[in-house]
């Protein structure tokens, strides 16, 4: 059996060579790239991993628990456990990638190996690269997204890789109502169980520590939407632009060979209908969005990869030769993507990287300040690696110290929670300074303890905070009522 599975895996990589260089390539630069880079966001799942499997003192319910929870699986390696984490991910995604190009690309003309290749190079632009680990989530949301829509055209069981996808990422919760197309009612209750299922070790997390069964759904919402009001931008289309890139004209192609498609009700019809589906769906979540962050239009990549592979595709079959030309295609592509992938290298080599942050962890255990409380803006940067560090948005530094606690200040703190002071109003308050941060504290013998910090950012208000969504609609008070037949809080 063992040596089956070793000829099928030669086979495989014989036939999709090229494949399998982009494959090694893009982990390679993700790997390159989280060494250089670590964010705010990934630093949070790591926080969360420890809490959940080693008791830490710093969570975040807001955060969905699929990274945390592959990363706590081998948190005991210590930093390795975040490469293994992306080496998982890649491979996830071209896995994923291979598996819906097999469903979708079915046409004799084009060799299927090809249009593999084809579909994972137009999946790995170099805004996709750019985001995918970052922060965690994106690329391993979008490979649950690709199996969940593999399987939906399929028209097979596909609840279980939704529900994983929305553990990944509360957004793909827009993608809930293809768990009903189906003909089959058996298929869409097995669809709706299996997303259950999938959710309720979380939803029941959720309810026995914070009485409610979506605190961490509403948690991040709120944050995320409710609040950011206040920074809605109207939409325009340079984020769209920045997905597509220059895959724009293989694109338009596609898109409009797809809409012919449908039209004309000619072969895959179905396939069609729902990457178009996902395209609105994608774009209303982010034209009603407060934020109009280009990470909000991550899960655009699946409808752009496929019509920029249909409209490459479609103009390969205009040639006679049609095996010959894919295949210089192919070869083409590939020294493109190297180009591609060696400047980002480039450029993520010479990202500015946020300093001072190791240093001043290093800086409270000098001072031995590691089991005090410490407040920071940048509590989750620091608390990485020193688990002491909350939250500090405003207030004042003299009011904190006199009860015994530590504040850090970056110098260069630039962050919309918080404004930055005249450092040299609290001078008589220094415990020690740098050029890039300051302490202020009453020192180690006279600090308050550090403690396990778990609360949410709600504050406990999950149903009022959740009824808010409703308030346009005139349903906020009954909303609040139902919400509170099924939870605490």
């Amino acid at each position: 059996m063992a040596r089956n599975y070793v000829e099928w895996f030669v086979d495989f990589v014989k036939k999709n060579k090229f494949l399998c260089l982009v494959f090694l390539l893009s982990t390679l630069f993700l790997f390159f790239q989280h060494y250089k880079h670590l964010t705010w966001d990934f630093s949070s799942y790591v926080l969360n991993a420890k809490y959940l499997f080693y008791g830490g003192s710093y969570f975040e319910i807001l955060r969905p628990p699929l990274v945390s929870v592959i990363l706590g699986l081998f948190l005991f390696l210590g930093t390795m456990s975040q490469y293994i984490f992306i080496l998982i991910t890649s491979l996830l995604f071209f896995i994923a990638t291979v598996v819906l190009s097999d469903t979708i690309f079915r046409e004799k003309s084009i060799k299927k190996e090809t249009a593999r290749f084809l579909f994972y190079f137009f999946s790995l632009s170099a805004y996709v690269l750019s985001y995918a680990v970052i922060a965690g989530t994106e690329l391993l949301s979008l490979s649950f997204l690709y199996l969940f829509i593999a399987f939906v055209l399929k028209k097979k069981v596909s609840g279980h890789f939704l529900g994983l996808g929305i553990l990944a990422r509360y957004n793909l919760f827009m993608f809930v109502p293809f768990l009903f197309f189906s003909k089959s009612y058996k298929i869409i209750l097995k669809n709706i169980g299996l997303a259950f299922l999938v959710l309720a070790p979380w939803l029941l997390f959720n309810y026995f520590k914070y009485g409610n069964f979506m605190a961490s759904i509403i948690d991040s919402l709120t944050l995320n939407i409710l609040n950011r009001d206040y920074l809605f931008e109207p939409f325009i289309l340079a984020p769209l632009f920045a997905v597509i890139g220059v895959f724009l004209p293989f694109f338009l192609v596609g898109l409009i060979l797809a809409i012919k498609r449908i039209i004309k009700n000619k072969g895959y019809r179905y396939e069609n209908i729902v990457l178009l589906l996902i395209v609105f769906l994608v774009l209303y979540d982010f034209i009603t969005n407060p934020q109009k962050d280009v990470r909000f239009l991550f899960n655009l990549i699946l409808p752009v990869a496929y019509f920029s592979t249909l409209g490459f595709c479609f103009l390969i079959n205009r040639f006679k030769n049609v095996e010959k030309v894919g295949a210089y295609s192919v070869l083409a592509l590939f020294v493109i993507f190297l180009v591609m992938v060696f400047g980002l290298f480039y450029n993520t080599n010479n990202l500015d990287p946020r300093i001072g942050l190791k240093d001043a962890a290093d800086d409270i255990y000098l001072l031995k300040l590691e089991n005090c409380e410490i407040l920071s803006p940048s509590w989750v940067s620091v608390s990485y690696y020193t688990e002491n560090v909350y939250p500090f948005h405003d207030g004042s530094i003299k009011d904190l110290v006199e009860q015994n606690k530590t504040i850090l200040i970056f110098k260069d703190e630039n962050s919309i929670d918080f404004s930055i002071r005249n450092f040299d109003n609290f001078k008589d308050l220094v415990l020690y300074e740098t050029e890039e941060y300051v302490f202020y504290s009453n020192g180690p013998d006279n600090c308050a303890e550090k403690y396990v910090y778990d609360i949410p950012y709600t504050r406990y208000e999950f149903c009022p905070n959740l009824a808010r969504k409703f308030e346009k609609f005139g349903l906020k008070e009954s909303f609040e009522k139902i919400c509170f037949i099924f939870n605490k809080n």
